[in-house]
Parts: structure tokens; sequence; C-alpha cells
């Protein structure tokens, strides 16, 4: 635990410019100095924040849409307590969820 802090305080003196404060990362910090850390210490290690947020090889937006639709169709099923649609409108829309999260890069 000590040698990993030691290491995480050694990259935070690193970054340019350093956080501001004596206890940038500390409790007494709280949220607002982890925030500003990240993005200093996604440039010291030469790592893209937003890399892993974007969807390639499908249309994202109509695939949304069509959950949208779907969400729509699921709220009437239940309110009609139609069990069978609504567990397949579920399913419809799980295998969509996990469409975009399979596409992204």
């Amino acid at each position: 635990m000590m040698a990993r802090m030691c290491s995480f305080r050694r990259l935070r003196s690193s970054c340019s410019p350093p956080p501001s404060g004596a206890s940038a990362c500390g409790s007494a910090g709280g949220k607002h100095a982890r925030i500003e850390l990240l993005p200093a210490l996604c440039k010291a290690l030469g790592i893209d924040i937003h890399e892993h947020h974007t969807v390639t090889g499908i249309d994202k937006a109509a695939v949304k849409s069509q959950m949208r639709e779907l969400k729509k169709q699921r709220a009437a099923a239940l309110e009609a307590q139609d069990h069978a649609q609504l567990k397949s409108l579920r399913r419809q829309i799980h295998r969509l969820n996990h469409q975009i999260r399979a596409h992204m890069a």
C-alpha cells in the first residue's frame, strides 16, 4: 500500500502544472481536487482520457432512438401487465445495449 502511495505521489509531482494545495488528493481536498488531478495524471502518463468512449462500426444514434421507442413500448406493456411482451421488449433493449458496448473502441 505504501509503495503504491509513493508512486502515486511521484506521478502527482511530475504533473505540469502540479495540482494546487497541500492536500490536493487527500480527504481535505475532496472531489474537486481529484477531478483536477485526473486530466493531469492522464497527460503525464500519455493516456487519452476519452479513448474508450467512441463507438465504431454501428450507427449509435439510430440504435439509441430504437431503444427509446422500445422503452415507450415497454412502459405500455407494463401498464397493460403483458408479461410476455414485457420480457421480449426487455431482451431487445438488452441486446441493443450489448451491441453498443460491443462496438466501443
